[in-house]
């Protein structure tokens, strides 16, 4: 026999490793053979098989054979007791959500069962059901996420995906990235800006994803490109993000560049992990004066992409005939598929502007839009003429597979007074519609007429509700105040409570106790819940001397958990922990308790 000297190593499991060397000795005569090896010990289980025994040297006495290993001890012992929780780590041990007794079983643990999980909690409950350690139905504030860049950074926009393994879903935000922003509220584009793309984790990290565009201005401090909207596939599990581009090379990460030397809407879709599937341009604006902004996106339960807005000339976008021309700018409602191809459009066309600046779809996949127009809007309902300067067009869209169909208004209702009027925030559930909305001077707003106190610069807002079958308005609460007050945003909990959130200077008069500003030319960001007659039940307000605003709010998709984003100067006053800067706007999220 032959002997080198390799070390021979036997992966028995994933946790112990055995090591066999080398050791041969040839026999003697009259000897005694070599005593067999030991078996490997196991931690657990039956012990090994003794070794063989040796063989007898000449005239010798075969060895002994060697020893079996001694077994090793159980996972448990019978009838031990334990405490277990399989739900999601951070509910154990908060409200409903305690650990359960688990009971050794023939020496192994069972499978732990009888926990509770998270579910959303509603206002009126007095039990802590989604497990967060808070009081309900406050507007606790639990932490806050930044990034702090060179420039101006701003969210406006966000969407959530399902909850999953007892979590809250993943939270997308778009908005302006290292840009210089024009105006806090009104319709004023920024400049010199790029995409702003981030993934909030489902516990509160946030990954930014901005650097999946890239865009290069044709001529240095000229060009903008920021993202609008965002909106969440549950047909293909996919991100789809709108905004605008001007004046330059607009990428997404893997995908030909569109190069666009005339302001112009985009569309591209992600994978959740952030994979560009593709990019490209809404509209084709080709001559000077010719433009196409993309205002927000909404997806149906079929995956079919609905994207609003406005554009200004001869424009096509995708269907056989270009968009009408009216005098100014004109709204647009564009469909695709998933892949991008194009369904069906409709427009807003009249003398003045028209703009369609929000869309939403209910669970039930009706479609609800509203827009801004001034003068006379026509659309395929008719024609409405405004009481104002600027009022707003509030309509449920069909949706249909036939072209000369598609797009048809279902109902419409005309919300303004007798002034200026400016789209904030839409939702809409299975039985109702919810607008916020700005305006100066008088406005009537379901049985009632509301006076504004304000003139220019300044706003007041409110929040009123529809009837998704006819458009009936019912309930509505407006917020009347010195200084600007505006809803810029609104979600809807599992409960069927409104939330929003915006901006406010001076004072904003809540029922449910006054927020007031630290100065009186500032603004602070805030968020406030209301029942679904929109009554309040909680509002809370951050900031300090500078500048807070919040344009955008989603829900919690397990805990209820109000998410909102926007931009902030200086810091977020009444988060735990906030985080500040010392000049430019940097965007934020703040996570609240239901």
């Amino acid at each position: 026999m032959k002997c080198n000297a390799t070390w021979i190593t036997l992966t028995i499991s994933s946790y112990f490793v055995l090591s066999i060397g080398c050791s041969y000795t040839p026999p003697q005569s009259n000897g005694s053979g070599g005593q067999g090896g030991n078996a490997a010990s196991s931690s657990s289980g039956t012990g090994g098989d003794g070794g063989t025994a040796g063989a007898g040297g000449t005239g010798g006495i075969a060895g002994a054979g060697g020893q079996a290993g001694g077994g090793g001890s159980p996972p448990c012992v019978d009838k031990e007791v334990r405490s277990c929780y399989g739900g999601p780590f951070p509910a154990k041990g908060k409200g409903l959500c305690q650990p359960v007794e688990q009971t050794c079983e023939d020496g192994v643990w069972p499978e732990c069962k009888g926990f509770v999980v998270p579910t959303s909690e509603a206002c009126a409950s007095q039990d802590d059901t989604n497990c967060d350690g808070f009081v309900g139905c406050t507007g606790t504030a639990i932490k806050a996420q930044s990034e702090l860049t060179p420039g101006d950074d701003m969210i406006l926009a966000m969407v959530t995906t399902p909850a999953e393994g007892g979590f809250d879903g993943v939270s997308y935000a778009v908005g302006i990235r290292n840009a210089l922003i024009q105006n806090l509220l009104a319709d004023v584009p920024p400049t010199s800006s790029q995409v702003l793309f981030w993934r909030r984790q489902r516990l509160g990290g946030v990954n930014d994803w901005s650097g999946q565009f890239s865009f290069m201005p044709f001529q240095p401090g000229a060009g903008t490109a920021y993202g609008t909207g965002v909106a969440y596939n549950t047909t293909t599990d996919e991100i789809i993000v709108v905004g605008v581009t001007n004046n330059g090379l607009l990428a997404a990460m893997g995908q030909a560049p569109l190069a666009l030397t005339l302001k112009n809407g985009f569309l591209t879709v992600f994978s959740i992990n952030g994979t560009a599937k593709f990019i490209k341009a809404i509209g084709n604006p080709a001559e000077a004066g010719d433009t196409v902004e993309a205002r927000a996106v909404a997806v149906d339960s079929s995956g079919n992409i609905y994207v609003v807005g406005h554009y200004t000339g001869s424009i096509n976008f995708g269907g056989q005939m270009d968009a009408p021309t009216g005098a100014g700018r004109d709204g647009f409602i564009v469909s695709y598929t998933s892949t991008g191809m194009f369904r069906w459009q409709t427009f807003f066309t009249g003398a003045g502007d028209q703009s369609v600046d929000a869309i939403r779809i209910n669970e039930n996949n009706e479609i609800f839009i509203a827009a801004r127009f001034a003068d006379t809007v026509a659309f395929n309902a008719g024609v409405v003429t405004a009481s104002g300067a600027n009022d707003i067009l509030l309509a449920r869209i069909l949706d249909s597979n036939n072209p000369s169909e598609a797009g048809s208004a279902l109902w419409s209702v005309t919300v303004g007074g007798d002034q200026d009027d400016l789209v904030g925030g839409l939702a809409a559930s299975t039985h109702a519609v919810y607008l916020s909305g700005m305006f100066r001077g008088n406005i009537v707003l379901g049985p009632s007429s509301v006076q504004s106190t304000d003139t220019s610069p300044f706003w007041d807002t409110y929040v009123a509700q529809f009837s998704t079958a006819k458009g009936e308005a019912s309930n509505a609460f407006p917020m009347v105040h010195a200084g600007t007050q505006a809803i810029r945003s609104i979600a809807i909990d599992s409960f069927g409570d409104v939330v929003v959130a915006g901006a406010f200077s001076s004072s904003l008069p809540t029922n449910v106790g006054a927020l007031f500003t630290t100065g009186a030319n500032d603004f602070d960001a805030f968020a406030m819940k209301l029942d679904g007659k929109l009554t309040p039940r909680w509002a809370t307000d951050f900031g300090d001397t500078l500048l807070q605003v919040a344009p955008a709010v989603v829900i919690g998709s397990t805990t209820g958990h109000v998410i909102i984003g926007g931009g902030f100067q200086s810091t977020l006053t009444g988060i735990p922990n906030p985080p500040s800067n010392t000049g430019d706007f940097d965007a934020f999220t703040a996570e609240l308790a239901n």
